[in-house]
Parts: C-alpha cells; structure tokens; sequence
C-alpha cells in the first residue's frame, strides 16, 4: 500500500494490518507555511523550503553558522518527528557517493565533518528549546530523519547552519515537519470523474470537486474495490492523470481529501499598496505596517513606534533587522536618533549603487522607526 508512503510509516512487524494501516497519522504541517530567513539568493526563496517539490531549494546568501530558516506553523501543534531535505548550492567540494575513490563519505575526500545544524521550537517566536543539536555531525545525512521519542507542542520551528561542509552555501530543498495526528480529518470525495483513453488504456484522467481547506488528496486506484494499493498524492490540484495502467484489467478508484488541522500561509493581499519592492515592520510577531518602496522616494517613516521586540524584513524576503526597542530609546525630545544601522545593499545584479539605513527618532508618546534609501551620486 504506497499511501502516504512518503509520510512516516511504522517498521515492518509492528502493525498486525500493515497493508492497511501501517501509516503514522502523522501528518505534514509545514508545507506552504510561512517562512522567516536569515537571507536569500535570488531566484532561491524561502517559499521553496516549503514547496514539496525537490527540483526546488532556499539558498542562504552564504554559508555561515547562523544562517537560519523559521517555519509558522500558525498555531501550537502537536509535533512528531522533522525531517530535513538538505541541497547544495555554489558548492566546492565534492563528497558523498560518486566523489572521488576508495571508501566513501569522510573518507574519500577527508571531510571530518558533515553538514551541521540545530532545530529549536518556540511557542511565541522568542523563547526557544533546542529540538535537536547536531552541531557537530559525522554523519552525511542530505535527507535527515529525527523522530522525537516524545510529542512536543509548538508553532514555530528554527532550523539554524552550525557548518557546511561543502564551501558552498546553506541551501535546504524541504523542512518537513510532522504531526497533529489528533487533530487531522480524512473525508472521501463523492464526486469523482475518471476518463480512460481510448487512445491507450494506461492512461486515466481522474477530475473530482474540490474540498474546502483541504491540504491535498490520495487517489487510490486497483484491480479490486478492496485492494486499492496503489495511489497518487496530489496538492494544489484536484485533478490527475494517470500513466501506469494495465491495458487489459479495468481499475477501481477512489479519492481521499486530507487535512492537518491547520492552514496554509496566504499572503496578505488586502494590506499590499501595489506590485514591487514591500517591506514590513512587526512587534511581538505581529506585523503593525506594510510600505511599498516608490520610485523617487527614500525615506519611509513608521511612527507612534512603543517598547517591544521589532522585525524589520522584506515582504517577501528576509529579515533586515531584528532588535528590542526600549522606552529610553523611543520616548524623548529632540531628533538626534537613538538607534542608527545600515540594514542592506542596494544595487542591479552585482553592482551596488546604494545603502538600505535606518534609525529610531525618539518622540513624545512613542518613537520613529526611519528607513533611509541612500544612493551614490
């Protein structure tokens, strides 16, 4: 039964049933979740660490320790085990199978250490428990696999670069994250409609009505009505084709909705003045103001600014600048700034034409949060 075969499964001998309920319920919570990063190549978003396809990555500007990648979950759950898809990105050593001779891994090319990380979660995106510390690893593990011997609740992941043994960048192909097995639902779709080609038998278009808040769906298809094993996953879609029939038996089919129990990330569109170039500042978490950068303008001014802890970021980028912001420092007179930082370059392709600054102007009642677009003449 290759249902949810890419989800956690039991090993062999532990269910009595394995053909027909030897699935976890463990379901996948991080898929299309919003992401918060350290930074980001073009091109290399970090929507694509959430994606579920592996023809796509997240690259990091660099490699460093540090670089780090923040899942939402968007609400406490119940988490099971994590799984990470690692890439490699601008690498310069090669390691592993098929790199150079002898023994492979560490051996064949001298690589003591492997690509290193830790995981942290978080309930409110400020304090955080080490989830799993493998900052010194000797293990090559591109698709890593921890399951956690006990559940824990939580709704943010951090998966944070301690080393990256290929001089390259930190580049991760999926953060998969699982659990919520109490909260998931499962619903067959009434509405199915299969079309086999006259043309070539082994081929079947399946169309079925779409169910609301579902994450995706199973379409179960085999030669008896009891014995579905074989099945397709599908996301964002409610329709397939099918390649891999028999040309002579006819086939039964069968699709299930499923449902983690939480939502995906959709962007705020309401809140966006236009296309192009948007950052936001939020405090606590919570996003307070979202600007679009125009051409012609260089400064943008978030006002009534209070105490708290800031995140300053591309809309659809990375973080720019994080930091707490104290009443000393936003409740005052005068304009001499109390915080100052150059938060990004500026520039086309490689030339940099241009410095991102900011600064926090204190005020009567609450503070300014300046962001300066300085350009060379």
């Amino acid at each position: 039964n290759t249902a949810f075969s890419d989800y956690p499964q039991y090993y062999p001998g532990i269910k009595r049933d394995a053909v027909n309920s030897n699935f976890t319920g463990w379901m996948l919570l991080s898929h299309k979740k919003h992401v918060e990063v350290s930074s980001s190549l073009d091109g290399f978003g970090a929507a694509n660490a959430v994606d579920e396809n592996m023809m796509t990555h997240w690259s990091a500007a660099t490699g460093d320790p540090d670089e780090y990648m923040t899942v939402d979950l968007g609400k406490e759950c119940d988490i099971h085990a994590i799984q990470i898809n690692f890439d490699q990105h601008d690498a310069k050593v090669a390691f592993g199978r098929g790199a150079g001779t002898g023994s492979a891994g560490a051996a064949a090319t001298g690589i003591p250490r492997y690509q290193s990380f830790t995981v942290q979660v978080s309930g409110d995106n400020k304090r955080w428990s080490m989830l799993i510390d493998k900052t010194s690893n000797s293990v090559d593990g591109r698709h890593d696999y921890t399951e956690l011997p006990e559940p824990v609740k939580a709704r943010y992941v951090r998966l944070t670069n301690a080393f990256t043994p290929d001089g390259g960048k930190f580049a991760v192909k999926d953060l998969r994250i699982f659990g919520n097995p109490k909260a998931a639902t499962f619903s067959r779709v009434s509405k199915v409609t299969v079309v086999r080609s006259p043309e070539d038998r082994r081929d079947a278009t399946l169309v079925w009505e779409p169910v609301k808040g579902a994450d995706g769906y199973v379409v179960r298809y085999g030669i008896e009505p009891g014995k579905l094993y074989n099945s397709y996953m599908v996301y964002d879609a409610n329709t397939i084709t099918i390649h891999s029939l028999n040309k002579g038996p006819e086939y039964h089919f069968e699709v299930q909705a499923f449902d983690s129990g939480t939502d995906y990330y959709r962007e705020r569109t309401e809140r966006t003045m236009g296309r192009g170039a948007e950052m936001e500042l939020a405090r606590d978490g919570k996003m307070i103001e979202r600007k679009m950068i125009k051409e012609g303008l260089n400064e943008y001014v978030f006002d009534n600014i209070v105490p708290g802890v800031y995140t300053f970021r591309h809309t659809f980028g990375p973080v720019l600048w994080r930091g707490e912001l104290t009443k000393a420092e936003l409740i005052g007179s005068g304009e001499k700034p109390t915080v100052t930082g150059t938060l990004s370059s500026l520039g086309v392709g490689r030339r940099v034409t241009g410095q991102m600054q900011m600064k926090v102007v204190p005020g009567k009642e609450g503070g300014k949060f300046v962001v300066i677009l300085e350009y060379a003449k």
